[in-house]
C-alpha cells in the first residue's frame, strides 16, 4: 500500500480521478496500485511526483507499506 501517497492526495485535496486521467489510466486501475493489489510502474510513479508532488521526495511518496491488519 502506497499510505504516504494516499496520504499527500488527502493533504492537497487531490482525487484518484484526476491524477489516473493525467497519467491515463482507469481510476479503479489506480486505486488497485494504491491499495498495493497491483504495481505501479516506474514511469506512472514519475508522472504522479512531477506533475502533482514536485516537492516531495520520491522515495518516501512511493514507499510501500503494510496495510493495516488491526486487532
Amino acid at each position: 500500500m502506497l499510505s504516504n501517497l494516499r496520504n499527500k492526495m488527502w493533504e492537497k485535496k487531490i482525487s484518484i480521478k484526476k491524477i489516473a486521467e493525467k497519467i491515463g489510466i482507469c481510476p479503479s486501475t489506480l486505486s488497485e496500485k494504491i491499495n498495493g493489489e497491483t504495481k505501479i510502474w516506474l514511469e506512472e510513479s514519475m508522472k504522479i511526483k512531477r506533475e502533482f508532488f514536485p516537492d516531495e521526495n520520491f522515495e518516501e511518496l512511493f514507499e510501500i507499506s503494510e496495510p493495516n491488519k488491526g486487532g
